[in-house]
């Protein structure tokens, strides 16, 4: 539903710890009674967690199926295929309908619009706002750190206090290893006669 070249934003509102939430139309095979409801807001046991929905709604049913309108404000792989599956429901259909308050709308399948830069700050407001009481804490290996006030060194493979190539040097480019076959095999080697 969103497309960017923003990592930051991207993060928000795809982290887990910033809770943006996300509504999807789900038909499953099947009507879900009151108590298999229940347990998706409650939480179903994946392999990696137990993960829950924030919102459960029945929108329509018909006889050999349920539309639900579902709410989750985490996005792990497969999780509302997986979920309903462990609770015997098979999903036919699956459609991310809104992502925060920034929904689809009237747009068809192949359709698409530029965002506006309003959109944009809303969905960054709501990302800030939803994780503000959930900020990340510091890798174990950085939290020692910050503790003895030390600084973290350079680019990976140098040291802190080791000085930077002076400057106008270019980085040489790799040499290949002397001796060192190709590993590519020529076509026409294998199997053929001429």
């Amino acid at each position: 539903i969103l497309v960017t070249n923003d990592g930051e934003l991207a993060n928000l509102l795809t982290h887990p710890r910033y809770g943006v939430e996300k509504r999807y139309l789900v038909q499953v095979a099947g009507v879900p009674n009151a108590e298999t409801l229940d347990q998706l807001r409650q939480g179903i046991a994946l392999s990696e967690a137990t993960v829950h929905a924030k919102r459960v709604t029945v929108r329509s049913q018909h006889k050999q199926s349920t539309v639900l309108e579902m709410v989750l404000d985490e996005g792990r792989n497969r999780e509302i295929r997986r979920m309903l599956a462990a609770l015997g429901h098979k999903v036919q259909q699956l459609k991310r309908i809104a992502v925060g308050e920034l929904s689809l709308g009237n747009l068809l399948p192949g359709q698409w619009r530029r965002l506006s830069w309003e959109d944009i700050e809303k969905l960054r407001r709501e990302a800030a706002a939803a994780g503000a009481n959930d900020r990340p804490r510091p890798a174990p290996q950085n939290r020692r750190l910050a503790q003895r006030g030390g600084r973290q060194g350079g680019p990976r493979g140098t040291s802190a206090g080791r000085r930077s190539a002076p400057q106008g040097r270019q980085p040489t480019t790799p040499r290949k290893r002397p001796g060192k076959a190709s590993t590519w095999r020529k076509a026409g080697r294998r199997g053929s006669s001429g």
